[in-house]
């Protein structure tokens, strides 16, 4: 639906109608995962190039498979790591962090 902000978007009424919403001009702005994982890892770039390249994990609570892959694929374009490992979260970590958490874990040099 067009939001009454002005803005001209596409926009939710409230927060909870969708988990990809932010809060954005007075308004909820329709946002994807994929592009907010996608600026969280970039966001990292930094780190993961001055990290020890023997290897990198991609651990997720039941991200969207597609999702995993395109963070794969960031992490091969570095070219840093030799070994880039995917595993599952466990069940604390998944009942406090909830569906769809994705984390990037290496070791500083």
């Amino acid at each position: 639906m067009q939001c009454g902000c002005g803005s001209g978007r596409e926009c939710s009424e409230t927060a909870s109608e969708d988990r990809g919403d932010r809060w954005s001009d007075g308004c909820i702005e329709k946002i994807s995962w994929q592009d907010e994982i996608s600026d969280y890892v970039k966001d990292m770039e930094e780190g993961l190039k001055g990290a020890k390249p023997d290897r990198v994990f991609i651990t997720h609570s039941g991200c969207d498979q597609q999702i995993v892959q395109s963070v794969i694929e960031y992490l091969e374009g570095l070219q840093v790591f030799e070994e880039i490992l995917v595993t599952r979260a466990g069940c604390v970590v998944s009942s406090h962090c909830g569906p769809g958490t994705l984390g990037v874990l290496y070791i500083e040099k």
